[in-house]
């Protein structure tokens, strides 16, 4: 979401900064050459080690491009062998690789800013300094730290030095317990860890996977403990969000045009201050990078015949019309493909109206779609809108057969701030007279406007390319009075919702409303990057390669459905934090006191529920909560999660938006954000278990079967197109704990499923405590014997847990179907298991 920025960043200074660089290359390189002398392995860990210190100089240096930061490492590598390596290093190349060990950047990013004399080597006193900025607990360890760690006894550490006291106090005792979980040795085995992505992380091995984590002993690929902890709190490789819904398009594309929530924007070439502030068509091009697909554009007449743009009757600089449109050609389908519709305002004269015409018609060429109000039938969908600019306007009435009326509450019409009204009734006395429309203008207009007094009855009388706009306030008496109405008028045609006309300092209200009602085109100020809704908003259009097209639930775009009757339980588990920054990313200041704050944003019903962690003292590089929230959601799809760290004084240090519909089951790892959406080196590890049922409702099944895993059959939110329940998802043809009768040996023996393997394979324990793993066509139903239990909260108990047999824990938590939260008692996380796993101490 930006450049990258960290807590204690810096502006690079040659003269300061470049020795520590040249000096830490030169250690890194003797470090590999006296280390290693398979060439092959050699020849890995230069490239790697080459392009973490690039990373470590981009994340400590944020201002500093990627193309410095490379030229920057290979002028400190000059006449050393790992110099040929950083010189092939291309820019992109850099920013783009996820194969280096966070932990490994973390420490070069550490050590540069703590090597504040370049000589190579951190004293006591630049260790504490470094200690401070990062918010380490424990300053007064940094004497028995420094002994423990100065091997060659200089009272100084070198980079090695360094690293091992780095990795020590990052400790992850929970990580550790799960990895003794899954393995009696040093190193995980390939089937092993896929034991573990199975059972925990409903996810599989991939190959990117193997080669950045797995090494090689005695000619089998194993899994060190340090390579698991590294997979574990990686967000590239081990992401909150479904990366398959973050960076491709998996939403159905062929739907009808207002069927989809579409990224919009409001006076988008304002840079800031609605009746002062400054205009520039470089807001135009940020919008578009933002993925923004409806842009706003005020049309005023220019000198010479030449229309501008600006907030009229105020005192914001005016830019020429032709300007932002030769801006917006160059734009317009670089971060995506869809169709890009213009929202213009018109307010000029009919010659320089057709100016306007002719200026889009010159630069747009066949990309800019001609009128659809004389087609009476046809859909438009967004594949086949693909790199098409659609006018949303006004249109010539006295030439069309349809004489429906137009909208006349545009945004720079309706609700302006007192101010605005004065300037415009001295100077436009009848602003309420319908201005015409030029026709070479009007056969541009794709998106035509239509006045709206009655949605019941009005709904009859529209096609699916008009668009009525609405200010926030008159939505907030819709969701007040009617909801309903305004939600059936949007599955037949659009609204643009833009914000009151008082908020002059370009402020934001919540889309969430909004978006409930169906509402397709709610318009905010992208300017205001800093601003809560802004921030949840852009987090909403994350998903679905962050296109700006996001199709609505079956209740907002078909006729006759509602939400259905099944909730969903989202239970997230806060385990631990890392660097999380001071406030404002501050060097200087004491050590922070966070706690994790999560909000969910949604449907009536969902919205507002919200959770706070205690608050972890004198802490910011490593706290620890271990503490859980869980939600009730009927509409997973229009759920977004709002998860915040903040200081004991409120200050938000870091924050994620996330839609809960990409959110991934199992032990997860996320990267924050700063107030203005940059990505921060704050991370959190959190613990995802989704279950379907929840107060009020039929209780569903266990959390083993969660309804984000890519391998089951369904998701929740992929209901029918009729509206009606998704059917229970189904992990497994057997799930885990469930009685079985098992042929072994031509026999049919009484068995119970402890684990699932690939290609349908599953392990089982025999009444006599002896194991196998067999074919799914070896196993049949057997009756169940009677459940154990009953549990309750805070009892301890034994959990059998796949091949290791039984492990002690404490139940947290008793569910309606009478499966069981867990947290082990060697605190390496929680999980929630059947009755039939479990049995008392």
């Amino acid at each position: 979401m930006g450049n990258c920025c960290v807590a204690g960043t810096r502006e690079y200074n040659p003269k300061k900064d470049f020795p520590a660089l040249k000096g830490l290359i030169q250690e890194l390189n003797t470090e590999v050459e006296n280390g290693e002398h398979n060439p092959a392995v050699r020849k890995q860990k230069m490239e790697s080690a080459s392009i973490a210190v690039i990373k470590a100089m981009k994340r400590l240096y944020p201002d500093l491009g990627w193309d410095e930061a490379c030229k920057t490492c290979r002028t400190a590598s000059e006449g050393l062998e790992i110099g040929a390596f950083i010189a092939n290093i291309e820019p992109a190349m850099a920013e783009e690789s996820q194969s280096e060990s966070q932990t490994e950047i973390h420490a070069l990013s550490c050590w540069l800013r703590a090597d504040l004399d370049g000589s190579g080597n951190i004293s006591k006193k630049e260790l504490k300094s470094m200690f401070k900025e990062l918010n380490v607990p424990g300053l007064e360890r940094i004497e028995s730290l420094m002994a423990a760690h100065d091997t060659d006894g200089k009272k100084g550490l070198s980079f090695s030095e360094f690293r091992s006291l780095f990795r020590s106090i990052e400790e992850y005792p929970e990580l550790e317990g799960m990895f003794r979980r899954y393995t009696t040795k040093g190193c995980m085995s390939e089937t092993e860890f896929q034991r573990f992505m199975e059972t925990e992380q409903f996810d599989s091995i991939n190959e990117t996977i193997l080669k950045t984590y797995f090494v090689t002993e005695f000619g089998q690929r194993v899994l060190p403990l340090q390579n698991f902890i590294n997979f574990v709190i990686s967000p590239a490789h081990n992401p909150l969000m479904n990366p398959t819904k973050l960076n491709t398009i998996y939403h159905d594309m062929n739907q009808p045009l207002h069927h989809y929530f579409i990224a919009s924007s409001h006076n988008t070439y304002l840079t800031g201050h609605q009746l002062h502030g400054k205009s520039s068509v470089d807001m135009y091009k940020n919008a578009l990078n933002w993925g923004c697909r409806c842009l706003e554009i005020d049309c005023w007449d220019g000198p010479n015949g030449e229309p501008v743009v600006y907030h009229g009757w105020t005192k914001t600089t005016k830019i020429p019309f032709a300007e932002v449109i030769k801006t917006i050609e160059k734009n317009a389908f670089v971060r995506s493909p869809y169709p890009l519709v213009l929202s213009l305002e018109v307010h000029t004269s009919l010659p320089q109206q057709q100016r306007m015409a002719q200026t889009m018609k010159k630069y747009f060429g066949d990309a800019l779609h001609p009128s659809v109000h004389n087609v009476s039938t046809g859909v438009f969908t967004p594949e086949m809108l693909r790199r098409r600019i659609l006018v949303k306007g006004k249109i010539n009435r006295s030439t069309q057969p349809d004489h429906h009326k137009d909208d006349d509450s545009s945004s720079s019409e309706d609700e302006k701030h007192e101010e605005i009204e004065a300037r415009r009734r001295a100077s436009k006395p009848n602003k309420k007279a319908k201005s015409a429309v030029h026709e070479e203008l009007s056969q541009l207009v794709f998106m035509s406007s239509l006045k709206i007094s009655n949605p019941e009855h009005d709904k009859h009388n529209c096609k699916g390319h008009n668009v009525t706009s609405m200010a926030e306030g008159v939505i907030e008496n819709y969701a007040r009075s009617g909801p309903e109405q305004l939600a059936e008028l949007n599955k037949k045609m659009f609204t643009r919702v833009y914000p009151k006309g008082s908020r002059i300092n370009s402020s934001n209200y919540n889309p969430q409303e909004a978006w409930n009602m169906g509402c397709q085109l709610v318009a905010l100020n992208y300017q205001t990057t800093n601003s809560d809704e802004l921030r949840c908003y852009i987090g909403k259009f994350q998903e679905n390669n962050a296109c700006g097209y996001l199709l609505k639930p079956p209740a907002l775009r078909l006729e006759n459905t509602n939400w259905g009757m099944r909730a969903s339980k989202l239970s997230i588990g806060i385990m631990r934090g890392w660097m999380i920054p001071k406030p404002g990313n501050r060097e200087k200041g004491e050590v922070v006191d966070p706690s994790v704050h999560i909000k969910v944003s949604g449907i009536p019903g969902d919205d507002g529920q919200e959770m706070v962690t205690s608050t972890v003292r004198n802490n910011g590089f490593n706290p620890v909560w271990k503490e859980r929230a869980e939600f009730i959601l009927k509409s997973v799809e229009m759920a977004t999660l709002i998860i915040q760290v903040r200081d004991d004084s409120g200050s938000i240090l870091s924050e994620v938006i996330v839609p809960c519909s990409c959110i991934s089951p199992g032990y997860r790892s996320v990267s924050m954000w700063d107030r203005d959406m940059k990505q921060t080196q704050a991370g959190l590890l959190l613990h995802v278990l989704w279950t379907e049922g929840g107060p009020d409702l039929p209780p569903g099944p266990s959390n083993i079967t969660s309804i984000s895993s890519p391998r089951q059959n369904r998701l929740l939110n992929d209901r029918e197109e009729a509206g009606s329940p998704a059917p229970v998802p189904v992990v497994h043809a057997f799930r885990l704990g469930q009685m079985v009768l098992a042929n072994w040996g031509g026999e049919l023996w009484s068995a119970r499923v402890v684990a699932k393997e690939a290609n349908n394979q599953y392990q089982v324990v025999f009444e006599d405590g002896s194991r196998c793993t067999l074919p799914e066509d070896d196993l049949s139903l057997s009756s169940e014997p009677p459940v154990p239990g009953p549990f309750h909260f805070g009892q301890r108990v034994s959990v059998m847990w796949g091949y290791e047999g039984w492990f002690p824990a404490i139940i947290t938590n008793v569910n309606k179907d009478g499966s069981c939260a867990i947290e082990w008692e060697d605190n390496s996380g929680w999980n929630t298991v059947p009755p039939q796993l479990i049995k008392s101490i």
